[in-house]
């Protein structure tokens, strides 16, 4: 009995073929980088995410760059993005899988970042992604500390009405209700 053999053979070459594309994508994508003169590091792609370059973001994804790589200080670049409000960014990141609830070394997320700067765009966002508002950082704080510590009603806002509960004021916390400062006794003697 004879077996054919182009068949098997075109079955082994198609593995191959995708590998190869796969590859020339990869880089052209580099190259592109290289053209702008930006290095492939983690460090890189950490600062462009920060600096809300879209391009060079899409070029280093395409180049085979994780979405959740980190810069040498553990901050991912979802994290760096949210930070500075580049919700085109955290969404381009996202869309590649960045987890929604990276965190840096200090635990603060992507969340924790867009309330400090009191951005409610990227804030809903994340939100509507699935960010966990209850996580907190190294610290005890959470998103909403945050917000609350940075003055910013708006995220607040957005926060609670998203579920998140003020378990117990922190120092970045703002009480509802002003507490009353204990008045100093003077010793009259």
């Amino acid at each position: 009995m004879r077996r054919k053999t182009g068949a098997s053979s075109l079955l082994l070459l198609i593995p191959l073929l995708l590998l190869s594309a796969c590859s020339t994508s990869q880089q052209r994508a580099r190259n592109g980088l290289d053209q702008k003169g930006i290095q492939f590091t983690e460090d890189a792609f950490v600062e462009n995410a920060f600096k809300g370059d879209s391009d060079a973001v899409k070029l280093f994804l395409a180049a085979g760059m994780k979405p959740n790589a980190t810069n040498h200080d553990g901050r991912p670049a979802l994290v760096a993005a949210a930070l500075e409000g580049r919700d085109a960014v955290v969404d381009q990141l996202l869309d590649a899988g960045a987890d929604v609830n990276a965190k840096t070394r200090e635990g603060q997320t992507a969340l924790m970042g867009a309330a400090v700067n009191g951005n409610p765009r990227v804030v809903n966002i994340l939100l509507s992604r699935g960010a966990d508002f209850n996580l907190k950082d190294a610290h005890d704080f959470t998103a909403l500390m945050y917000a609350d510590g940075a003055h910013k009603p708006e995220v607040r806002e957005l926060l609670v009405k998203a579920g998140a509960k003020d378990w117990h004021p922190g120092p970045l916390q703002t009480p509802e209700k002003p507490i009353p400062l204990p008045r100093k006794q003077t010793d009259k003697s």
